[in-house]
């Protein structure tokens, strides 16, 4: 009975689960370089985000209050309390990509541009982020921008 359960739970987690194939290029100002990798982002509908890179190039899961990140057998725990910067990050993504508007306008000043919107940071994402843009096709984020402060950027494309 709890094998049929278990396979029942993961089956219906896969279900309610969202999952994005994605290419994801980032540009650190401090060391002059630029990183592009490719993965799968999921989102399992409860404020949790696991983004787990191709090429077993390491594993990354938000959970709201903490950032795991896993490593060649080896996992680090991020308190967000203590990095903002990452928190806001994290919050900003899985706003546009599960359409919670509402933390948008709390945080962004919104245009839209010919079909794409910008995010213009207010109040406590002025510390931490420049400017963000994205573009979305039927409901569907087709294309992430976000430019932090400390001139460090990510680029994010949808593959699928």
């Amino acid at each position: 009975m709890f094998k049929i359960l278990s396979v029942f739970l993961l089956l219906l987690s896969m279900l309610f689960s969202k999952g994005i194939h994605f290419s994801e290029t980032k540009y650190y100002d401090a060391l002059e370089k630029t990183l592009t990798k490719q993965g799968h982002i999921t989102f399992d509908g409860h404020g949790k985000i696991r983004i787990e890179y191709e090429n077993a190039k390491g594993i990354v899961t938000y959970t709201g209050a903490f950032l795991y990140i896993q490593k060649k057998g080896k996992t680090k725990k991020v308190d967000l309390s203590q990095r903002p910067a990452i928190k806001m990050f994290f919050v900003l993504f899985e706003a546009i990509y599960l359409h919670k508007n509402d933390l948008i306008e709390r945080y962004f000043e919104t245009s839209v541009v010919e079909g794409m919107t910008h995010l213009t940071p207010k109040g406590e994402s002025k510390k931490y982020l420049s400017s963000v843009r994205y573009k979305k096709v039927k409901n569907s984020v087709k294309l992430l921008e976000i430019h932090l402060t400390n001139n460090d950027w990510v680029h994010i494309e949808t593959l699928d």
